[in-house]
């Protein structure tokens, strides 16, 4: 087919920041769906480490169906709203899963010019099968068929093959169905020869990227009980060595909290009150596009700590959060005032958006709080804060493991890892030190190889309230007009 161009044309191309920020030790790991289809070299249950888009457009494909693909929330808010990277992508939607597609058969396409549309999303093209009567054509020899950008497929009749007179064909095909994936493909597991899906790939991340996932989000699926909290267990050990957040989202659904009354209940029920994890409702309003609130709140967080020399030290919360509105799950707007977001979320521990007049995010609380009030526990930066210090001394010192325990070793450590604390004080913690204390080190814990060292440190607590009291001096008004005249 001849593409003869004869005029003045233009293109777009999707924006996507140019540069993203990035940072190994602050990884967003992210779980879901993705169109496979359309992708190069498909990933399914497998780690997919990326740092530009183009690399999870190759492995993942691309679509704005956001309600079917759920890690093109992450790709989008990671890439074109904040430019913020690493960040590990894992699809459970598998084509070759019974459960994953389904069969369309006896569908006409009427050929036009020799070209015709099957509009229908999520097409396999290896499985699509184009027939007239008892006649079966061959891709390549009689047509081409290739994606459109929405996803549809194009069938372009070969001019020298059995096909280029037609006016119209049947086709049958396979789809992938993204409604299939459920709860446990998320969750996923470890087979009997160690093959691992879903969220067990976070295991793989480390020792084959060095990327350390910080943040563990499953958009959208993470409303489930059962997902949150595998996200919240996973989050507190991963490939037996670092430590994570899981953010998660609270279901604004016709099941759900559909009020700011009702998220509370949703909260209790669906998530676990523990350190490890940080709700936030409802969805977020982008470019016109429904994101689940965990992919902007992750995206947040990585940008913002990336910004800080690397350092989780900083809160997300009334900072820009890179969106238009707030909504829930249907796109019915959802208008909170401040007082509101304050009374009925922050209170109870969950995350949400406030238009101050820049949309950004609002709160701080992890789903421990208001059970605990410590800031360790309380406060997600903190939690991030103390998660990347714990994670940065068991990488950093994984290599002393099985050396001589001597006193050179202790020194080694301690004198490191003060120098290490000190760095951080006072810009991004308020002081820390490492002892090596007799007390915790008996002789016969020494004699069998075990080391103890004891580390405090102090951070600081996000700025939640600022007051200031305003008093009427009638003294000041008396001074001003009775005072001594020039």
């Amino acid at each position: 087919m001849v593409n003869y161009k004869h005029g003045i044309y233009t293109d777009r191309k999707s924006a996507e920041l140019p540069t993203p920020q990035s940072s190994v030790m602050n990884g967003v790991a992210v779980i879901g769906t993705a169109p496979v289809n359309l992708a190069a070299n498909p990933a399914v249950n497998k780690i997919v480490p990326c740092y530009k888009k183009a690399e999870a457009d190759a492995a993942l494909g691309y679509s704005t169906d956001f309600e079917n693909y759920t890690l093109m929330h992450s790709v989008y808010e990671q890439f074109n709203k904040f430019g913020s990277a690493p960040v590990v992508f894992i699809n459970v939607l598998d084509p070759a899963k019974a459960s994953h597609v389904e069969a369309v058969t006896n569908v006409s396409v009427t050929l036009t010019a020799k070209t015709g549309t099957l509009t229908d999303k999520g097409i396999l093209l290896d499985k699509l099968v184009l027939t007239n009567e008892d006649k079966t054509y061959k891709e390549g020899d009689d047509y081409v068929a290739s994606f459109a950008d929405d996803g549809s497929v194009i069938i372009s009749a070969t001019d020298d093959g059995d096909m280029t007179a037609l006016a119209s064909v049947k086709a049958a095909y396979s789809k992938l169905k993204p409604s299939g994936v459920t709860a446990a493909d998320i969750i996923g597991g470890v087979a009997a020869d160690g093959t691992r899906t879903g969220l067990e790939l976070l295991d793989e991340i480390y020792p084959e990227t060095g990327i350390i996932p910080s943040i563990i989000i499953a958009p959208g699926f993470s409303k489930n009980a059962s997902v949150a909290a595998a996200l919240e267990a996973k989050a507190q050990l991963i490939y037996g060595l670092t430590n994570a957040m899981a953010f998660v989202d609270i279901d604004s659904g016709a099941n759900g909290a559909t009020t700011k009354e009702q998220v509370k209940t949703v909260k209790n029920q669906n998530t676990v009150a523990s350190r490890w994890n940080t709700p936030i409702w409802p969805m977020a309003i982008v470019d016109g596009f429904k994101i689940w609130g965990s992919a902007v709140l992750a995206a947040a967080y990585q940008y913002y700590a990336t910004k800080n020399s690397e350092v989780p030290s900083v809160s997300a919360s009334n900072r820009p959060a890179n969106i238009d509105g707030v909504c829930l799950e249907d796109g019915t707007k959802v208008v909170m005032t401040q007082q509101q977001v304050n009374d009925y979320l922050n209170a109870y521990g969950i995350v949400s958006f406030l238009k101050l007049p820049q949309w950004k995010l609002w709160g701080n609380n992890t789903a421990a709080y208001p059970n605990s009030t410590a800031p360790m526990n309380r406060f997600t930066k903190n939690v991030l804060t103390l998660n990347w210090m714990e994670n940065v001394f068991k990488t950093q010192y994984l290599a002393s493991i099985d050396k001589n325990l001597d006193r050179k070793l202790v020194k080694d450590i301690t004198n490191e890892f003060n120098i290490f604390l000190n760095s951080l004080t006072p810009d991004y913690i308020a002081g820390g030190s490492i002892l090596f204390e007799d007390s915790e080190n008996p002789t016969a814990e020494l004699a069998a190889g075990h080391l103890k060292f004891h580390t405090r440190y102090a951070d600081y607590s996000p700025a939640e309230m600022i007051e200031n009291t305003f008093e009427y001096d009638i003294n000041i008004l008396e001074k001003a007009l009775k005072g001594d005249e020039d």
